[in-house]
């Protein structure tokens, strides 16, 4: 964080940028944001990238778990 806030010209790399993010428990694209995005919008946006590589079988999985979840709510 030091060498962050003091250097001219920081470039951390993509592992200490990810290491800051856990960190603070809030995500890369939050930090890097360069307009106005809510802690709630990065996290999703990071779900998101998380599902797309995700199998299908989980993905099915998943999808079902809304369905079940939507189902409570209904009640």
């Amino acid at each position: 964080m030091w060498e962050l806030e003091n250097k001219d010209s920081a470039r951390p790399s993509a592992e200490k940028l990810q290491a800051i993010a856990q960190a603070l428990d809030t995500t890369m694209e939050y930090l890097l944001a360069s307009e106005n995005v809510s802690e709630i919008d990065a996290s999703d946006q990071e779900f998101f990238r998380k599902y797309r590589g995700m199998p299908d079988k989980t993905k099915q999985k998943l999808k079902r778990m809304l369905e079940l979840l939507d189902e409570d709510e209904d009640e």
